[in-house]
């Protein structure tokens, strides 16, 4: 039997209602298992569904809490097409495509990038454009560990994640603290 009063958030002082706007993303942004013209065509009409959904969100007004005009509540991140076999210039023209969106406010991309790391030479652009367009980059991890590392043993998927989660992260951390 719960112990909190009725209406009591169970988080403690923090309420949801607090909250100015939220940021969404897809759960996962991997789309490295379609092909390279798939991936294109579903990173851009996933991010104008997306669009549509922020867009459509209550607003917020800042005039109550001392600031302007009001400001919608729900913005996103954007998918990339990054898969191997896509071009750096859809790549590009996808990024074209999130900052012309005005609830879509940065990206959410994996670790491999175009199949070859973050630090591959391919996606200098692709961070240029990036920085250009003054988009947030989410970084998520999922790749883990290559199974090759865990010798014959079958270890199922949690803990190749779990430590890969964690070394991915630690990597990414390393290359942009350079």
């Amino acid at each position: 039997m719960s112990t909190r009063a009725h209406g009591q958030s169970p988080f403690g002082g923090f309420s949801f209602s607090t909250l100015w706007y939220f940021l969404f993303s897809s759960a996962n942004p991997w789309l490295d298992f379609l092909p390279a013209a798939e991936a294109n065509t579903l990173a851009k009409n996933l991010n104008e569904d997306l669009e549509e959904y922020c867009s459509s969100s209550p607003e917020l007004d800042l005039g109550s809490c001392g600031g302007g005009p009001s400001i919608k509540r729900l913005y996103g991140l954007g998918l990339l097409p990054l898969v191997p076999e896509v071009s750096p210039s859809d790549v590009l023209k996808t990024i074209t495509q999130i900052s012309s969106l005005p609830h879509l406010k940065g990206v959410i991309m994996g670790t491999q990038g175009l199949g070859r790391g973050l630090d591959d030479e391919e996606l200098e652009p692709v961070w240029g454009e990036i920085e250009k367009e003054g988009l947030v980059v989410f970084l998520h991890p999922h790749y883990g560990v290559p199974s090759s590392m865990w010798g014959g043993m079958d270890n199922g998927h949690v803990l190749p994640l779990a430590l890969g989660f964690t070394f991915e992260t630690t990597i990414v951390r390393s290359l942009f603290s350079r």
